[in-house]
């Protein structure tokens, strides 16, 4: 009983029929996408995704990004959004183990203390500051130059949490699960995971940002990965992965 609403980026351009789909479908305008690749762009829609649905109303709103599978009921966490005015979770809950611990971090540093895949908000004056505080600092400085302190729209939450009022970090472990908290996380306790870097055509590899994790040691959690993929599958990922993006953009920038 949640309306489920996907922001397009990009242009159908006769591919698929946006009526037929089985959620609400809003276009991205004044994308600013000049110069921009398709990463800096999804990144920085982000904020105005979710200005958007609390301007249409709804008093609670979370944004998910498209590479996470919802695995069980969201009403704990709409729970905790209703509560606070922001809502993040942190890449990591705990310090991570093994030998390679502390380069972890060093890289959790590097990309930011908390996730942008997630993102809840409720209709608080000041969720709509920061809101619009995030929306302005993405349209100027999405991408990646980590040497500056930048990574896409991410490193901009960490100073979320002392810029603005009422801000959640949302602990609990069986949310946003990814390979950045893996193994210390359960795969199959989560509520929701975040397959970020999964490639169904290499099913073999968990991420293609890091080759620490073997599909293998997963365990029973490598049959998410296989399941993930056949959905990907069957919702037309095979198909949709030749279609041409780059030649819309373009035209958009003329």
């Amino acid at each position: 009983d949640v309306p489920l609403v996907a922001m397009l980026i990009d242009d159908p351009a006769g591919k698929f029929d946006p009526s037929r789909e089985p959620f609400q479908i809003v276009r991205l305008r004044n994308s600013g996408s000049s110069g921009r690749s398709l990463k800096q762009i999804a990144a920085a829609a982000k904020p105005s995704a979710l200005r958007l649905l609390l301007d249409r109303g709804h008093r609670n709103a979370i944004f998910l990004d498209p590479d996470i599978l919802v695995r069980d009921g969201l009403d704990p966490l709409f729970t905790v959004v209703q509560q606070h005015a922001v809502t993040l979770t942190p890449h990591l809950v705990m310090p991570p183990d093994g030998p390679s611990c502390e380069r972890r971090e060093l890289d959790i540093l590097r990309s930011g203390t908390f996730n942008a895949g997630f993102i809840g908000v409720s209709d608080t004056p000041s969720a709509r500051q920061f809101l619009a505080w995030w929306d302005d600092r993405v349209a100027a400085h999405c991408t990646y130059r980590v040497a500056d302190g930048v990574y896409y729209d991410q490193r901009w939450l960490d100073l979320a949490l002392v810029f603005f009022d009422d801000v959640s970090i949302l602990r609990d472990p069986v949310y946003n699960v990814a390979h950045w908290n893996l193994p210390e996380r359960d795969l199959m306790r989560s509520r929701f995971v975040h397959f970020s870097g999964f490639d169904p055509d290499r099913p073999d590899h968990v991420t293609r940002y890091a080759d620490r994790l073997a599909m293998a040691s997963l365990g029973e959690g490598a049959a998410l990965f296989e399941k993930y993929a056949v959905l990907r599958r069957n919702a037309g990922y095979d198909e949709t992965k030749r279609w041409t993006r780059r030649r819309w953009l373009r035209r958009r920038d003329a």
